[in-house]
């Protein structure tokens, strides 16, 4: 935005040379509670959108300084600055809090912990069952990814020749989904009634990585290893939502890459405009025709990132 343009437009006052006035700057008066400082010692960078009052000490983005200025939201702001962002942590902070109305330094409250049932069996280096081993076999899930993200199976009662995938809220599970491995069932995959399961995050218990993969399911985190999350399905919901907000302003990553199935390339773009609009670097990768991430692999899927075949 011309931020000159825009501060005419609201008949602010400005100064543009002075011995306090800073180099692509222009002055104005500080508009934010507490500063009684009657000059002109905020400046503003016309060209980066960061102010910094002088008297008081307070500073941040053009959005932070328009949303005070005209006593607006923070969204209304954001859309006034239109291309400017808000990359300041305390800027994108205050912008979460509100937008999620969650009250600062918050935890997101947890669903009630659902238990794994006891006939639920771990997978270990001597599992035999032939069945689960020909079904990881298919899914190129080797036995220690399998221990690495706790799977299990089970044999018989509700979940029978189902592979169990437990979900952790950080160390602790706090539910399960299910795959079917006989191809027989018309329910693919199953979990307990009542569990919100689009409340979490698969696989951010044992994300480590730059750059976070979002991906449609269990299987395709695994996959991935450490550098992926699964969203169970196409759409990301709200508390997902707020989750990877604060895995990013607790600086788990610094950027985004969702990575979803070919026939969900739109629900991908949708994905990106909303964690957009946080600040977050987002992009979207267009797999292969036919391919899903499971199918390529951690190496595959880093070379496509690094290759820009994105949008």
């Amino acid at each position: 935005m011309n931020i000159k343009n825009y501060l005419e437009s609201i008949d602010i006052d400005f100064t543009e040379s002075g011995s306090n006035v800073g180099k692509n700057s222009v002055n104005i008066r500080c508009p934010f509670p507490g500063c009684d400082d009657p000059s002109t010692h905020l400046g503003v960078d016309i060209e980066k959108g960061f102010f910094n009052c002088w008297a008081c000490g307070e500073s941040g983005t053009i959005v932070k300084l328009i949303k005070n200025l005209e006593q607006i939201t923070w969204s209304e702001a954001k859309e006034k600055a239109g291309s400017a962002d808000y990359t300041r942590d305390n800027d994108l902070l205050d912008f979460i809090n509100e937008t999620l109305k969650l009250p600062k330094d918050s935890k997101i409250v947890t669903d009630v912990t659902i238990k794994l049932q006891d006939n639920f069996l771990p997978i270990t280096n001597q599992t035999s069952n032939k069945l689960l081993l020909r079904y990881l076999k298919q899914r190129k899930i080797n036995l220690p990814l399998a221990i690495k993200y706790n799977l299990h199976y089970c044999k018989s009662k509700d979940y029978s020749q189902r592979l169990i995938f437990p979900i952790y809220e950080e160390n602790t599970i706090v539910g399960f989904t299910s795959r079917d491995t006989t191809s027989i069932s018309k329910i693919k995959h199953k979990h307990p009634k009542g569990f919100q399961i689009k409340n979490y995050l698969y696989g951010l218990n044992q994300f480590n990585n730059d750059i976070l993969f979002i991906t449609e399911g269990c299987v395709d985190t695994i996959r991935l290893e450490n550098i992926a999350v699964g969203i169970f399905g196409k759409s990301l919901s709200d508390k997902q939502e707020e989750k990877l907000i604060s895995a990013y302003m607790n600086n788990r990553f610094k950027s985004i890459a969702v990575l979803l199935d070919e026939d969900a390339f739109e629900s991908a773009l949708e994905i990106k405009q909303r964690l957009s609009n946080f600040g977050i670097e987002v992009k979207v990768i267009q797999l292969p025709k036919g391919k899903d991430p499971a199918d390529l692999g951690k190496k595959r899927i880093e070379e496509l990132e690094k290759n820009e075949s994105f949008f």
